[in-house]
């Protein structure tokens, strides 16, 4: 099913299809990166889907700015931290090490509320006052320990695992 009716032509997965057939051909950073992060996590999954993949990764690492991607290739919000994770994600199960600590550098630098330990959804805006501007979820910041343990071990990374521990001190006091 998605290698027929949810795979872009050059790279990338849509994002969904309707009960009427109609399939909604918007690429974004989040899907697109977990994506790719489960075929190349699969051990049943096939050349072809395992580059196709590859091509993915590739091609949402070449589309950030800033050292962060956008929601959507052709634009939209900058920095979401889900959007990052699929991108820390998928680099990660894609063997690229060095790529995912950047991505890695980029949130810690542009998301990370250094007091609480713990990570923003999103990038200020400066449009809102300080406590209103963006929000610390709990089930992200669980998403994001899970991808830096993953990177951590496979980098041997002591920061990252070190970030693993402060995550999990965070979410242990801010249960949603």
């Amino acid at each position: 099913y998605v290698e027929t009716v949810l795979t872009a032509a050059v790279a990338g997965y849509y994002l969904s299809q309707a009960a009427d057939g109609a399939v909604d051909r918007r690429l974004f950073a989040e899907e697109n990166g977990r994506m790719a992060a489960a075929v190349l996590t699969d051990a049943a999954a096939t050349a072809s889907q395992r580059d196709h993949a590859l091509r993915t990764v590739t091609r949402w690492w070449k589309a950030r700015e800033g050292g962060l991607s956008r929601r959507g290739l052709d634009g939209g919000p900058r920095g979401l931290l889900g959007d990052q994770l699929g991108l820390l994600e998928a680099l990660t199960a894609a063997g690229r090490i060095k790529e995912a600590l950047e991505v890695v550098a980029a949130v810690e630098r542009e998301l990370l509320d250094a007091e609480k330990a713990a990570f923003y959804d999103r990038p200020a805006s400066g449009e809102l006052p300080a406590g209103l501007d963006r929000i610390r979820f709990a089930h992200l910041n669980a998403r994001a320990r899970r991808a830096y343990r993953i990177l951590g071990r496979a980098a041997k990374a002591p920061a990252v695992l070190k970030r693993v521990e402060t995550l999990g001190d965070w979410l242990w006091n801010h249960p949603e």
